[in-house]
């Protein structure tokens, strides 16, 4: 029996009924043994399925008497013997499954393959990126019109790559979204009925739909998957590391490339909620600090982490809205926005003071370098923090976060 792969599928045909077809998908490692969703099938006819430990006999036994007996009177295969080529398929999953982890050897080229961006530079393609910010504030906005930038293949904002875009609605009635889509549409020039793929599934959680948009997916050839948003994973705890690393995977797996939207800590909006894996398992992490003046709001947009390319500048935007929803929305400059600017602020200087935690102390070159904003910028942060010392090395000037027992 010649056992192959289907894409992520172990698939093999009776030697003795070449019509007769084992098909195994979802294969995983548990802690008791090889779990799998195996399929028999006659032709085209699904005979059996069922998800189970493929190195258990009983259940093989159970899969494999149902499908025979699905052929009714059809002398197609004698039962022995589909049980016996059932056995020798369901022995060969793993290793098979395993052969498309291989490793292989890679000749380095330093010029051969540049990071490339769907929305350059906050979507990186291929990647995960991590859009966090406090409730309320205009994140699902932001991702929004991201989206339809990236579906209509607009350059105004972001430097864009047309791709088809799937926005995965888990917070709001979907008559919102159908709102918020027409008056995204409008802002930008669109007609306000220019349709976006849009998954509404309010009440539920991401893993219990996963499997559908990984179908529509790869059905549409959709490239892009926004998540509205995280919190909503329905994987476990957001604070332990396990249920982050199951996140991260089943987004790998349902696109090409994707967004999802986070929370902040409350009175703190400086990093992301939960587990320090959070940022492993995205290339890309955007803060959203937003300010609301008396008619506008106010955005910035800041790379905190990404991987591969150089920390960018700042992007600001502002919105206008009315009773339906955004009205218009327009490039701006933080130092336009006070509020905005002191917000930007203390959380660089949040971000400095975890740097030296973790460094333990550091000069401005370096400090500048960790958060990616010039040396002009930092200095004054540095100077004005209370909860830093410094500390003279030679002839420079270190900088380390004081503790508790200091003196001022």
């Amino acid at each position: 029996m010649k056992v192959t792969l289907r894409g992520d599928n172990v698939v093999a045909h009776s030697d003795q009924a070449e019509q007769i077809r084992f098909e195994a998908s979802n294969v995983r490692p548990d802690r008791t043994g090889i779990h799998a969703r195996v399929t028999i099938f006659d032709r085209q006819i699904l005979l059996a399925f069922d998800v189970f430990n493929v190195e258990r006999h009983g259940d093989r036994v159970k899969l494999a008497n149902a499908a025979f007996k699905m052929l009714g009177t059809q002398e197609v295969i004698a039962q022995n013997v589909l049980k016996h080529e059932f056995d020798l398929f369901c022995e060969q999953i793993w290793s098979k499954y395993m052969a498309l982890h291989e490793p292989t050897q890679l000749e380095g080229n330093p010029v051969e393959s540049l990071p490339e961006f769907l929305a350059k530079p906050h979507v990186i393609k291929g990647g995960g990126a991590l859009l966090f910010g406090p409730p309320g504030r205009g994140k699902s906005y932001t991702a929004l019109f991201m989206g339809v930038c990236i579906d209509a293949g607009l350059n105004g904002f972001w430097d864009t790559e047309q791709a088809k875009v799937m926005y995965v609605n888990l917070e709001r009635p979907a008559n919102s979204i159908v709102r918020r889509l027409g008056v995204v549409n409008s802002a930008l020039g669109l007609d306000p009925g220019r349709p976006l793929w849009v998954y509404n599934a309010r009440g539920h959680s991401f893993n219990d739909v996963k499997d559908i948009i990984r179908d529509y997916v790869q059905k549409e050839g959709v490239e892009l998957v926004i998540l509205d948003s995280i919190s909503r994973a329905g994987m476990g705890d957001l604070k332990e590391n396990r249920p982050i690393n199951a996140i991260a995977d089943a987004l790998n797996k349902v696109a090409p490339t994707w967004m999802a939207l986070a929370h902040t800590p409350r009175g703190d909006n400086s990093h992301i909620y939960g587990s320090i894996f959070q940022e492993a398992a995205a290339d890309i992490m955007i803060r959203l600090t937003a300010a609301q003046t008396p008619s506008e709001l106010a955005i910035a947009l800041d790379v905190t982490k990404c991987n591969d390319i150089q920390v960018p500048p700042s992007l600001c935007l502002a919105y206008k809205f009315d009773e339906y929803g955004v009205t218009d929305v327009r490039r701006a400059n933080v130092s336009d926005f006070p509020d905005l600017q002191a917000q930007k602020e203390r959380s660089f200087r949040d971000q400095i003071y975890e740097y030296l935690l973790e460094v333990g102390k550091a000069n401005v070159v370096s400090i500048s370098n960790a958060i990616g904003k010039s040396r002009q910028f930092v200095s004054p942060l540095v100077n004005s923090d209370e909860r830093l010392g410094t500390q003279k090395d030679g002839r420079g000037i270190y900088y380390y976060v004081k503790t508790t027992e200091e003196p001022e």
